[in-house]
C-alpha cells in the first residue's frame, strides 16, 4: 500500500513536471508575457498608444542587439524623403504604400488633387525621391536622419500576405501585375509545391494562359525560400529596418485614417483623410475563408517566418482566428 502510494505520488509530479514543462515552451516559443503586457498598454489610453508603439519596438530591438547591430542600413527604394514637408517615409507595399507616394506627390507640389483621386498613370509617371539616390551624400543623410520626421506603417502580417497573393496572384487589376507575377513566380511556385505542370489547372488573362496558384501554395512557397524573393511579402521589419532606422511615428493600417491625421498635422500639410472601413468584420470574414483551408503546420510555419513583425508591432496571430494555444 506504502509503495503504491509513492507511485502516485510519483505519477502526479512528473505530470506537474510535464505541464509546466510545456506551458513554459509555449510562453518562450511565442512571447505570451510580452504580447499580454504591450496589449494591456495599448488599451490604456488613445494618446498612449505611440508611445507604447515606439516603447515596444525599442524593447524588441534590444532584445535581438546581436542579430540587427552588426547589420548596415541599406535604403533601397523603401526610405522615400521630402525636403519640402522635412520627413522620411518607410514604404511598405500592401500597407496603404500606393496612397502614401500619392500623399508625397501632393505635399512636394507635384500635384494639386486630393491623393484620394490622384490617378495611378499620375502616380507612376513620377519617380519617388528615394534615399537610395543620395546614399553617397553622406553629409546630407546624416541630416536627414537627425533633422526629418519619419514615420512607416505597419499591417497584420496574416491580413498583408492575404492582401499580396490577392492583389499578385488572383485579383485582375491590370495595376496589380497579375500577368507578370503568374507568369514569373507561377512556374516557381509550382515546381516547390511538388506539382506537375502537364496537368496543373490554368487560368487565362487576356490570350495567354498561367498556372493557377492557390493561396496554400503561395503560402507553401515562402517557407521554401520565398520569403525575400519580393518586397510585397517581405518582412515588414527587414524592408523598414526597424533597429537602424529610429522612427518618430509607428502609425497602423487598420488605423489608417486617425494615424495619417495625425502625421498630417505633424508635417503641417492641409490634408485629411476620412476614410470609412468596415475594416474588422469585413478582414475576420475574408481572412477566416482563406486560412480555414490552410494546414495548421504551415500556418505555424508562416507564422515563425514572420515572427520578427507579430512581435515588434504587437500584433496576435490569433486576431482573426485562433489556431495557436495562447
Amino acid at each position: 500500500q506504502i509503495n503504491s502510494r509513492i507511485m502516485k505520488a510519483r505519477r502526479r509530479i512528473i505530470f506537474s513536471s510535464i505541464v509546466v514543462m510545456v506551458f513554459f515552451l509555449v510562453w518562450l516559443q511565442f512571447d505570451i508575457g510580452r504580447w499580454i503586457i504591450f496589449f494591456n498598454k495599448q488599451n490604456q489610453s488613445p494618446g498612449d498608444g505611440q508611445i507604447q508603439r515606439l516603447t515596444h519596438i525599442r524593447e524588441f530591438c534590444r532584445r535581438r542587439e546581436k542579430n540587427h547591430n552588426n547589420k548596415t542600413l541599406k535604403f533601397g527604394d523603401s526610405f522615400i524623403y521630402n525636403d519640402k514637408k522635412k520627413f522620411v517615409y518607410c514604404r511598405i507595399p500592401k500597407v496603404a504604400c500606393t496612397t502614401w507616394k500619392k500623399v508625397v506627390l501632393y505635399t512636394l507640389g507635384i500635384v494639386n488633387t486630393h491623393p484620394v483621386n490622384t490617378s495611378l498613370d499620375t502616380l507612376y509617371s513620377h519617380r519617388m525621391p528615394y534615399m537610395e539616390d543620395i546614399k553617397n551624400k553622406t553629409g546630407r543623410i546624416r541630416y536627414i536622419q537627425n533633422h526629418y520626421f519619419s514615420f512607416m506603417f505597419s499591417r497584420h502580417p496574416f491580413d498583408r500576405l492575404f492582401s499580396v497573393y490577392r492583389n499578385k496572384f488572383m485579383d485582375p487589376d491590370p495595376y496589380g501585375g497579375v500577368a507578370s507575377y503568374l507568369g514569373y513566380y507561377g512556374p516557381i511556385i509550382l515546381r516547390l509545391n511538388g506539382k506537375s505542370p502537364f496537368n496543373h489547372p490554368t487560368r487565362t488573362i487576356g490570350d495567354q494562359k498561367y498556372f493557377d496558384i492557390s493561396f496554400e501554395m503561395f503560402l507553401t512557397f515562402l517557407t521554401k525560400g520565398g520569403l525575400n524573393a519580393d518586397d510585397h511579402w517581405a518582412p515588414q521589419t527587414s524592408l523598414c529596418q526597424i533597429c537602424k532606422y529610429k522612427f518618430d511615428f509607428i502609425g497602423r493600417f487598420e488605423h489608417l485614417s486617425s494615424d495619417s491625421n495625425k502625421i498630417f498635422k505633424r508635417i503641417n500639410t492641409d490634408l485629411t483623410f476620412s476614410i470609412e472601413r468596415d475594416y474588422k468584420q469585413r478582414t475576420i470574414d475574408m481572412l477566416k475563408e482563406a486560412y480555414e483551408k490552410i494546414p495548421v503546420k504551415l500556418l505555424i510555419d508562416i507564422f515563425l517566418f514572420y515572427k520578427d513583425d507579430f512581435d515588434a508591432f504587437g500584433y496576435n496571430p490569433n486576431e482573426y482566428f485562433h489556431f495557436f494555444f495562447i
